[in-house]
């Protein structure tokens, strides 16, 4: 069977695989230390070679024929399942068969509604009539007893990132299945303090943390056939097309707030896509429709658990007007009023940007954000960074975090990219991607945007609770400390500690009480009020302030909103 490497081969729609493979051999001889890592890569790029010697070319309409004949096959295998839905061809071979019939040998990949990743083998018989039309006839499917082996085998492996998950149920190559990742209660309610520390803070200028390309994951059939490894290496000889490894809903539980889908129009649909007008790769028939991304964020954020969090939907729009009604609709369909709409920014709030806790009171939790088009002005807004840089032009400005934290009119966004095209592009190299949000956090930046999202990288998100903190449920009757080492602790409000203070005038200037004190009995200086950081460049410059001492924070008026 030949496999089809979706990032590469598919751009077959223009471009012969012989060259790709060419050029993945020299980069491999080049760059490979390992024998046996160069020759899993050879049998790789023999099975690329054994396709482009025998179909250097797919045109739109032989791909869209691919397409149809692999979902006709998923019918036929399961026709009492008709939630089983295309994710990815991973190869086929193609035969003459009698008259103007072609037989088709598929390896493809399908997916239930919320369910496991799988795969399957089955052959279609494709008649194309001369009026157009064409016809798909079911040929020797898989063995039962055969799939449901291979099924189990696939659902007890989870891969490394779905294992660090602690993913209750796993698909095809080990890949965690929509919202089984296990999320550690610290990490959850670390995340959540952070949020709702903000919550009197407009929204332009809200920490958030976000997931770069966040629709184009493996749990949803994006980089099927990827096999670099996690954290990435910037000389990896490997193939990582998708930025990230969960879905949605698990990116959503670990804490990400700011999600960005590619849009792109083809084959009919308006489909998340990591295409390349240029190149004239990437946007496949089988790649997610934006309605399926818009239905999977609605059912999380419908949830009473989730019903107050603030979620940006940023679009990074390749569609044009024609789109409108498409994109519109689907919004429309799976959000209705818990949109805040360009309208309700002018009429509600003059054209400035409510705080999350106005826009809770208006019960509109769901910001769209759009870079290209905002689709006649319904539910898209510009977006409103004013600065976006790549982790590798960032750099330098981690010197001088002033000149970001410690500017209120700027609100930045940083992003980077994990994936890697074999010779043709490395994203590590090119653009940087993040390691620890933490640094990002602490310099100011407004939208540090990560790839490969996964509980390890989360947890370098955290600058207040120290791990394990707090060891029992809040209530009002809870005292939080700065310890020495930077992080909280909860502490009997009858102890002696120096108290947290901030300017009056200006909430990035910190100090510390000239005097120790119980909690309730502050002793911050005139000009000062006892107080408690709300972002990470205000923490750090409490941190540095306070020079290992213990200070008070004041989270009693955030009590309320942390209770469980």
């Amino acid at each position: 069977m030949t496999k089809l490497p979706v990032g590469f081969a598919i751009g077959l729609q223009r471009y012969p695989s012989c060259y790709v493979a060419l050029f993945y051999i020299i980069f491999s001889l080049e760059n490979t230390a390992s024998g046996a890592s160069f020759a899993t890569k050879v049998r790789g790029i023999g099975e690329i070679n054994h396709f482009a010697s025998n179909h250097r070319y797919l045109s739109d309409e032989e791909v869209a024929i691919l397409n149809r004949a692999a979902e006709f096959g998923i019918r036929q295998l399961s026709p009492e399942n008709e939630k089983n839905n295309l994710r990815g061809v991973l190869g086929f071979e193609k035969e003459s068969a009698s008259g103007t019939r072609v037989l088709l040998k598929l390896h493809v990949l399908y997916q239930e509604e919320r369910g496991p990743l799988r795969d399957g083998y089955f052959s279609v018989y494709v008649n194309k009539y001369h009026t157009g039309g064409v016809r798909f006839t079911l040929k020797s499917p898989q063995k039962k007893e055969e799939r449901m082996s291979r099924d189990v085998a696939e659902k007890s492996s989870c891969d490394q990132l779905s294992s660090e998950a602690n993913c209750s149920e796993c698909g095809f190559h080990g890949i965690c299945v929509q919202g089984t990742a296990r999320i550690s209660p610290w990490l959850k309610f670390a995340l959540k303090t952070q949020r709702e520390l903000q919550i009197d803070v407009p929204v332009d200028h809200v920490q958030v943390l976000g997931a770069h390309n966040s629709y184009n994951n493996r749990a949803s059939g994006y980089g099927d056939l990827d096999d670099c490894h996690w954290p990435l290496r910037t000389d990896d000889v490997c193939i990582s097309l998708a930025n990230q490894e969960f879905s949605f809903t698990d990116q959503l539980n670990m804490g990400v707030r700011n999600l960005e889908i590619d849009l792109w129009d083809c084959f009919g649909k308006i489909r998340m896509s990591h295409g390349n007008k240029e190149m004239k790769v990437g946007c496949l028939p089988w790649d997610k429709e934006f309605t399926d991304g818009m239905k999977e964020i609605s059912d999380w954020a419908r949830k009473s658990k989730n019903t107050n969090e603030i979620i940006e939907i940023y679009l990074d729009d390749k569609t044009t007007g024609n789109a409108d009604w498409t994109i519109n609709h689907a919004i429309r369909q799976y959000f209705g009023n818990k949109v805040l709409t360009p309208a309700d920014l002018k009429l509600k709030f003059s054209d400035k940007w409510p705080t999350i806790r106005e826009m809770r009171q208006i019960k509109k939790t769901v910001i769209f954000i759009n870079q290209n088009n905002n689709h006649s002005g319904l539910y898209l807004h510009e977006h409103f960074w004013t600065k976006w840089l790549t982790v590798k032009s960032f750099y330098p400005q981690l010197r001088n975090c002033a000149a970001v934290g410690g500017n209120n009119k700027e609100t930045v966004r940083i992003f980077g990219d994990s994936t890697i095209y074999g010779p043709f592009w490395n994203g590590i190299k090119q653009q940087g991607t993040i390691m620890d949000f933490k640094k990002y956090l602490l310099c100011g930046v407004g939208l540090p945007s990560a790839d490969q999202i996964n509980s390890e990288l989360m947890k370098t998100a955290v600058f207040t609770w120290a791990e394990g903190e707090p060891k029992h449920p809040i209530d009002e009757s809870s005292c939080a400390v700065l310890s020495s080492e930077g992080r909280w602790h909860l502490a009997q409000c009858n102890e002696d500690h120096y108290f947290a203070c901030v300017s009056k005038l200006n909430e990035n200037i910190w100090d510390i009480s000239s005097g120790v004190g119980k909690y309730f009995n502050s002793l911050c200086r005139e000009g000062m009020e006892f107080s408690v950081p709300r972002n990470g460049y205000q923490h750090q410059e409490l941190v540095k302030i306070a020079k290992g001492r213990k200070a008070w924070l004041n989270l009693t008026p955030f009590i309320h909103l942390l209770k469980e």
